[in-house]
């Protein structure tokens, strides 16, 4: 199926646009970094979690940089301090991000830091914080694999299932409650997209 049949599904295009069409618009273009994202981390071993993945992923990206491919960072008030900053299309924390590689939550094998977090932080004069320069795919696999990585069982959280659970909890516990009704309205409609979509590509 085309990428605008499929988004007219259930008027998902209407819906992701009423939410969040103020700020950025979804694309084939982000569609096709979706599928590459979870073809890389997940494979097309199982079609329920690729689709799941795919879910999470585009859920993520929406909440986190509204569909950019290169946004400026999120600073958190240290603006000379990339280490405090969060990162790309799906704003990874770049100092949390790392520590739990190193503690082992999830192995960083197969990703190169430069195309994650950008070959420079800053602009020319190395004071004024610089757009993402890395490369999405590989900021989105980072960000799919500490989602994925979170194997806690969901109930004793509060979570209906485990997805849930690893899409809301990307975010700060601030951020979390609206994540959560928004993973609700959102997340299931994501993954008929990508199914009808996928429909075209496998043809």
């Amino acid at each position: 199926m085309d990428f605008e049949t499929a988004l007219k599904l259930n008027r998902f295009g209407n819906r992701i646009e009423e939410q969040y069409g103020r700020w950025g618009h979804f694309t084939e273009e982000n569609a096709k970094a979706v599928i590459k994202i979870a073809d890389a981390e997940v494979g097309q071993g199982s079609k329920t979690v690729s689709l799941l993945s795919m879910a999470m992923v585009a859920f993520t990206w929406v909440n986190e940089s509204s569909w950019a491919f290169s946004p400026m960072p999120n600073v958190n008030g240290k603006p000379l301090s990339p280490w405090n900053w969060d990162i790309g299309p799906f704003q990874l924390n770049l100092q949390w991000t790392t520590r739990i590689v190193w503690q082992g939550d999830f192995a960083a094998k197969g990703l190169d830091w430069k195309d994650v977090w950008g070959r420079s932080f800053f602009e020319e004069d190395g004071i004024t914080p610089a757009a993402f320069n890395g490369d999405v795919v590989a900021n989105g696999r980072c960000a799919l694999r500490r989602m994925l990585a979170d194997k806690r069982q969901p109930g004793p959280l509060g979570f209906a299932d485990r997805e849930t659970m690893q899409a809301v909890l990307y975010t700060g516990p601030k951020a979390q409650p609206a994540r959560l009704r928004n993973w609700v309205k959102y997340g299931e409609g994501f993954k008929t997209f990508f199914e009808a979509y996928l429909q075209k590509e496998q043809e």
